[in-house]
């Protein structure tokens, strides 16, 4: 089969554009386990570049905060210009870290 070079291009794009799609993160990929509310935090699980006021709506570990955190960091280059309100401009989140069954779990 003989191809041209601009559907190699078209190929390129394409996976190019499927991957730049590809922005989620989930809470389930890292450490969840607990015995108590204090081993918990708070993070945003879903699509990186929401720019949205979205509250935390999942917990993990505390010692996978910050793996979590720079992941979640890193999928979002390229996600264009963030929310830049201020506090006043979204609004406040009551959601709270807590240990359930084991598993560390966003409570509204």
């Amino acid at each position: 089969m003989i191809r041209s070079p601009s559907s190699r291009w078209v190929c390129v794009a394409l996976l190019g554009l499927v991957l730049a799609c590809d922005r989620t993160i989930s809470a389930n990929d890292y450490n969840r386990a607990c015995t108590q509310d204090a081993q918990c935090s708070l993070v945003k699980d879903g699509d990186v570049c929401d720019n949205g006021c979205g509250c935390p709506n999942a917990a993990v570990n505390n010692d996978a905060l910050v793996e979590f955190t720079t992941d979640r960091g890193s999928q979002a280059r390229g996600c264009g210009p963030r929310f830049v309100g201020g506090a006043e401009a979204c609004a406040a989140c009551s959601t709270t870290a807590v240990c359930r069954a084991g598993r560390c779990e966003a409570q509204p």
